[in-house]
């Protein structure tokens, strides 16, 4: 809360009181109340008590009597009393008594009195009351000299009690005594301090001073010997100021005290450290002996205890025990005096640590010690053993770490300790070459003392390896031509011993044996046999492992192993409706080819027969002449009427890699007549740009999955069937994938060349999906980050909903990771509805064909050119986002492309599915600078027919950074139909010029809203003669 307002102060006025009626010999008048005028002087109609402490009478003089023996010394003992019941904000613990056994200690038996000074609560600042004590010399005020006490308010807060601020003074004189020897001993005048709880006396509280004579010379002032009564009452709390502080010390004999005392310093803790430096002292009085007596002051002794678990007792001096349960400050509560010796020691250790004392011994420096230091850590212990029998070297690990090479017989220790009462687990890492290791005693919990009896055994290892697996499995009839072999092992072996002469491949159909390259991988235990040539189609091979193939330890394989496969031609895509209708792909599939050889799918029928086929190329794409029937390059066939066939062709012209390659065919049948062309386009590309292709036929390969699910094989569910051949990979292949189960379908590591400007590096694959409502599939790459050690996944792809029951071919850029090795995975993420139900649904999943890593080359447009594409070769580089979108001729929609044949529809053949956000991505495409006034145009022929609630958009995305694009913006939206016509519409791309971009046509479909939500769908968005150019005023 915020600071009170200033309470007032407590002011006590002393002054000799004469002879009379108060005090028959003369004494002293003490005065106590509060400044209710707040200036600094107890007035007397402030004044609340008056007290008097007298004179006794003098005695007559006596003659000299002997020394008495020595009087027990008062002791008194001031300490810092903390927070707690004795007082509430802190304050300072008096303890008086009588030093009994003449020690010089105030030993806790001998205290006869403890009283509190305690700390006010804290409030707003006040001025500091202070007090001047000095000598008055005979005069005026004292005839035999005496004190002169001042008191007042310091008023400029200097810390000194300025002639100006003095209030009020008042003098305590010597009283001459009478006669002209000693006198008998006098009574001892009495003063008895203590706490005044808040009542009557006080409102809140403060200080009651009881004085008398000790008339039974007991040294205690008992409550029959108690003659006045006088309270100094606390003021209401004020704002906080500066600490006073007190210094106590003893006092030599000297000018100060003839007999010596105990100096009291005084002052404001100006610097606020808690220490009364001597530049703070403001003032300075002394408690002077009497003869034969002396006054002794003592003190603690402390420190800290750090890193304490449990309970540590600590000695002092061999005598007094203290107990410590937690890190902190410690104090025994035996006080000594200055100069005493003290030694503090562990009397008992905690459980399983070990505490050790610094700073423990040393001698009081007449102020608290508070230096001692008592450190306590762990106790632990070493794990070790004997090893024997061994040959080589041996890797022990405990707990899982603490990795531990040992080289020879003999004994071992592990560097890293364990703590009293842990667990220990000693196994062997890595086993030394030819022999086997077993730990005897490896685990247990340590137990107050180094394990010293882990016993490793080594001794040869006689295991025979086996071959567990090979590639192609033994009776494969449908191996490629340019297979690799593999055999792996169940043990590491001896790369030496696998050669060509130890891994064979023989043709059993021509009878001899096949050359090629032997490898061994270590990592994998797997050896390799890549033939020299390609295998021949239709023959049948036998590969062998001979016993010359060794494990480490030189044992051989218990006999030869043998397996045979077959060879087949590598399979050729072929199309449906269901697929890409009107649409022909060569080369296994892919949209470029790396070599001048590829395999085209031709068919025709014919009533009379079809006799013979024709093929020719040209870079140009203009169709050329019909052949004669009579010219040569006729390939001749049996004449059937219908006719279907894949055949090899090579290339007659020489092209360079990025040239577009367009292949024509025509038929002749019987009686010479020559049939319309047919035509397809490939690009051709260098084998360096053709990374990586993978479409399921061999099985699952080096690709893996994990947490379950996914299979390679025929689906029975989902598509049907796979996008081309009879494999594809698919979260389940014979229905719903199950509930709650995320899983990933990763693939080998690939290597993925550097790239050259305008070049990128595209992941493509078929894929078809149709997900659970709160699911979602991902595409995720991790890179490796120093030799076997991999990044976490980064998703760069995400599909939802489905793929509206249809193939669509994805692109994903993976230019960021030219140069690096990565793992690609295709990931299924299950979610739900959230609080309070978590609904969850499931679906057929998601299938996944020919995937494939190339290298493409931007499309760089300079001014004047023009880009086009007709979608004759099919999608070409473009690629589509979250499923649908087709190429070919449509029998829905426009039911027939704006030119020729193909075109580019969200469907082909009928309205697109309900709630599915999808685009058809263009290639990456570099549009150059343009002068003032010149234009950019993106043109296009298109024909929509939409969903009351739905909508499409074309977006445009730019690089930002080489492989980092921006959010898609957009440029154009169009809704409801074209009015069943063809249109033109212009979009205007300028502010693009200089930069790399990429073109989307998207589909969005909305709702009615609540409370329905109705949803409404159409036959979609159909797109041809895509095209960019340029336009100058």
């Amino acid at each position: 809360g915020t600071d009170g307002s200033d309470g007032l102060i407590s002011l006590i006025s002393i002054s000799d009181e004469p002879a009379g009626d108060n005090c028959a010999g003369g004494g002293v008048k003490i005065e106590a109340g509060l400044d209710q005028n707040y200036n600094g002087i107890l007035d007397p109609e402030e004044v609340e008590e008056t007290r008097y402490v007298c004179d006794g009478t003098n005695g007559t003089d006596g003659t000299d009597g002997k020394d008495g023996s020595d009087g027990l010394s008062t002791l008194v003992s001031v300490s810092e009393e903390p927070e707690g019941d004795n007082c509430t904000n802190g304050g300072i613990k008096i303890e008086a008594g009588l030093d009994d056994d003449r020690d010089g200690l105030l030993d806790p038996e001998e205290v006869d009195d403890t009283v509190y000074v305690c700390d006010g609560a804290d409030g707003a600042d006040g001025l500091t009351s202070l007090i001047s004590v000095s000598d008055e010399a005979p005069g005026a005020n004292c005839t035999n000299g005496g004190i002169k006490i001042e008191t007042g308010l310091d008023s400029d807060r200097d810390g000194l009690l300025d002639p100006e601020e003095v209030d009020g003074t008042a003098y305590v004189c010597t009283v001459a005594g009478t006669g002209s020897g000693d006198g008998t001993d006098g009574l001892t005048s009495l003063i008895s301090v203590s706490d005044e709880p808040p009542g009557a006396n006080c409102t809140d509280g403060g200080i009651k001073i009881e004085t008398g004579l000790d008339s039974d010379r007991n040294g205690l002032l008992d409550p029959e010997e108690v003659e006045s009564e006088a309270y100094v009452c606390n003021g209401s709390s004020g704002t906080d100021g500066l600490e006073s502080l007190v210094s106590v010390s003893s006092e030599p004999a000297g000018t100060n005290c003839e007999s010596g005392g105990v100096k009291i310093e005084t002052g404001l803790d100006d610097d606020r450290d808690g220490l009364l430096d001597p530049e703070e002292v403001d003032g300075t009085a002394y408690v002077c002996n009497g003869t034969g007596g002396s006054a002794v002051l003592t003190y603690t002794v402390g420190g800290k205890v750090i890193g304490l678990v449990g309970t540590v007792s600590l000695q002092l001096n061999g005598d007094e025990l203290l107990d410590v349960t937690a890190d902190g400050s410690f104090a025994f509560a035996t006080r000594l005096g200055n100069g005493a010796s003290y030694t503090v020691t562990v009397a008992t250790q905690p459980s399983n640590q070990t505490c050790t004392v610094i700073n423990g011994s040393g001698t009081v420096p007449g102020a608290d010690v508070t230096g001692i230091l008592v450190f306590c850590s762990a106790d632990t212990y070493t794990v070790g053993g004997t090893v024997s029998g061994l040959s080589g070297t041996l890797t022990l690990q405990n707990n899982g770490g603490d990795d531990l090479v040992v080289s020879a017989d003999g004994a071992f220790t592990f560097a890293t300790p364990v703590a009293d009462g842990a667990t220990y687990d000693v196994t062997v890492l890595s086993h030394p070459v030819g022999q086997a290791c077993s730990v005897t005693g490896g685990t247990g919990s340590v137990s107050g003392a180094d394990v010293t009896d882990v016993s490793v055994a080594c001794a040869p290892e006689t295991t025979a390896p086996a071959v567990v697996s090979t590639y192609p499995a033994d009776g494969a009839a449908d191996v490629a031509l340019d297979v690799t072999l593999t055999a792996l092992f169940s043990e590491d072996m001896d790369p030496a011993s696998i050669t060509a002469s130890t891994f064979k491949l023989y043709d059993d159909t021509a009878s001899a044996a096949v050359g090629g390259t032997v490898t061994y991988d270590e990592a994998s235990k797997t050896a390799l046999f890549t033939p020299a040539d390609a295998l021949v189609t239709g023959h049948t091979y036998t590969a062998t492992m001979t016993t010359g193939a060794t494990d480490l330890a030189h044992n051989a394989l218990d006999a030869d192993y043998s397996w045979s496969f077959s060879v087949v031609a590598p399979p050729v895509n072929t199309t449906s409706v269901n697929k890409i209708s009107g649409c022909e792909f060569i080369d296994n599939g892919a949209v470029a080819t790396t070599s001048d050889t590829v395999t085209l799918s031709l068919s025709a029928t014919d009533d009379v027969g079809v006799a013979a086929y024709y093929v020719t190329d040209n870079a140009t794409g203009v169709i050329p002449d019909a052949p004669a029937p009579d010219a040569a390059g006729w390939n001749e066939i049996t004449p059937v009427g219908s006719y279907e066939a894949d055949v090899t062709y090579t290339f007659a012209g020489t092209y360079s890699e990025g040239d577009r390659v367009y292949v024509y065919t025509w038929f002749k049948d019987e009686a010479g007549n020559v049939s319309a062309v047919a035509s397809d386009a490939i690009t051709k590309i260098a084998a360096s740009k053709y990374v990586f292709f993978e479409d399921f036929e061999d099985g699952i390969g080096l690709w893996w999955a994990s947490n379950g699910i996914w299979e390679v094989g025929v689906p029975t569910s989902g598509p049907g069937e796979a996008y081309s051949d009879s494999n594809l990979v698919a979260t389940v292949l014979d229905g719903n994938y199950p509930d709650n189960v995320n899983s990933r379908f990763v693939s080998p590591s690939i290597v993925l060349p550097d790239i050259a400007t305008g070049e990128e590096i595209n992941l493509r694959f078929w894929h078809w999906f149709a997900l659970g409502g709160y699911d979602n599939a991902q595409v995720q790459v991790s890179e490796e980050t120093e030799p076997g050690v991999w990044s976490g996944w980064t998703t760069i792809a995400i599909y939802t909903g489905n793929s509206g029951g249809v193939w669509t071919h994805s692109l994903v850029d993976l230019s960021t990771y030219a140069g690096k090795k990565v793992r690609v995975s295709f990931v299924l993420i299950q979610g739900d509805s959230g609080w309070p139900n978590y609904s969850t649904y499931v679906g057929p999943g998601w299938f996944l064909d020919d995937v494939s890593i190339t290298v493409g080359q931007t499309v760089v447009l300079a001014s004047g050119d023009t880009y086009f594409d007709d979608f004759t070769g099919c999608l070409n580089g473009w690629w589509v986002s979250n499923g649908i979108w087709q190429s070919g001729a449509p029998t829905a929609g426009p039911s027939e492309a704006y030119s020729d044949s193909n075109l580019a529809g969200t469907v082909l053949d009928g309205n697109y599915p309900d709630n599915v956000n999808s685009a058809l991505v263009s290639p990456t495409i570099e549009l150059p600078s343009i002068a003032t006034g010149a234009e950019i145009h993106l043109r296009f022929w298109h024909w929509f027919a939409l969903g009351s609630y739905d909508k499409v958009q074309v977006r445009v995305s730019e690089e930002t950074e080489s492989g980092v694009w921006s959010a898609w913006t957009t440029l154009a939206t169009y809704s409801r139909n074209s009015g069943g016509v063809w249109t033109y519409p212009l979009v205007d791309l300028s502010t693009y010029a200089g930069k790399k971009v990429r073109v989307s046509f998207v589909l969005i479909q909305g709702d009615s809203g609540w409370p329905n939500y109705s949803t409404y769908v159409g036959p979609g968005w159909f797109l041809d003669d895509v095209s960019i150019t340029f336009s100058t005023p």
